[in-house]
């Protein structure tokens, strides 16, 4: 199941109990539910009763699935919170708030498919993620160059990249049962991955841990399989810290030079507790 997010999306419903609700149409300045996530869309809902109303003080966040229709509405599949001990609530007479929201209790979800093609870098917006998962592969545009990793404080508008910025230690074995290892304590990157060839597809699968807490240092580890020209290293691993301790809300994941040729990136996301 794939979870759809999008912005601005909120409408109101006055359908009561413990059912589907109608959606009444989009609120002022918002985009409806179909217009935001589209038909059959599953998502992260809340419904909350609107002040002064008879569902006020009623509320509840879930996951549910949208439907388009002659009255567009959301179903209520999964209840993760609610007013009522959370369990579904009996909503009251009485107008009702209905929006997409990113739920305190929602489940590790795949919230994003990154295709980079012929780009610089790959840039993954973390913000409000205690961690993320980062699963797929990615080819390099220019032959023989290392994967790096980046973070940025200021929603990706500027990364790290001082020479005392991280930390990283990185071991490899090779078919022929070689081992090898590598690390520094002080660096403009988090080095995931060394002379991959132009023509290989690089295999990537990295966690990114304690983003969203400000006081503790941000980490990756990361499980690669690439291959260098003339010799195969079929297997490499990572841990690395930004030596800052505060809440990061992007990473990059780039070539030490050339563009990302080809790839594409599944993004998991672990909301902040």
């Amino acid at each position: 199941m794939s979870i759809v997010l999008a912005d601005r999306v909120k409408e109101t419903t006055t359908t009561t109990g413990t059912g589907t609700v109608d959606l009444a149409g989009a609120a002022t300045g918002y985009q409806g539910f179909v217009a935001g996530a589209g038909d059959a869309a599953v998502v992260y809902y809340a419904i909350v009763g609107q002040a002064g109303g008879g569902a006020a003080g009623e509320w509840e966040t879930g996951i549910g699935t949208v439907t388009d229709a002659a009255t567009d509405t959301l179903s209520r599949t999964t209840i993760l919170s609610s007013s009522n001990a959370g369990a579904g609530v009996d909503f009251s007479a009485g107008t009702k708030d209905v929006f997409l929201t990113l739920p305190a209790k929602a489940p590790v979800t795949l919230t994003e498919v990154i295709t980079p093609s012929s780009a610089a870098t790959a840039d993954i917006d973390i913000a409000g993620c205690e961690a993320v998962e980062i699963v797929g592969w990615l080819r390099p545009a220019t032959d023989n160059v290392n994967a790096w990793l980046r973070f940025s404080n200021d929603g990706g508008s500027s990364f790290r990249e001082g020479a005392s910025d991280y930390a990283w230690a990185q071991s490899y074995l090779s078919t022929s049962g070689v081992y090898a290892d590598d690390h520094d304590p002080a660096d403009v990157k988090i080095q995931m991955a060394i002379n991959v060839g132009d023509a290989e597809y690089m295999a990537l699968n990295i966690m990114i841990l304690n983003a969203a807490t400000s006081g503790v240092y941000t980490s990756a580890l990361a499980h690669v399989t690439w291959h260098t020209p003339g010799n195969t290293f079929p297997f490499g691993s990572t841990g690395g810290s930004v030596l800052t301790a505060e809440v990061n809300n992007a990473v990059r994941i780039m070539f030490s030079s050339g563009d990302i040729a080809s790839g594409r990136l599944a993004v998991y996301r672990y909301p902040a507790p």
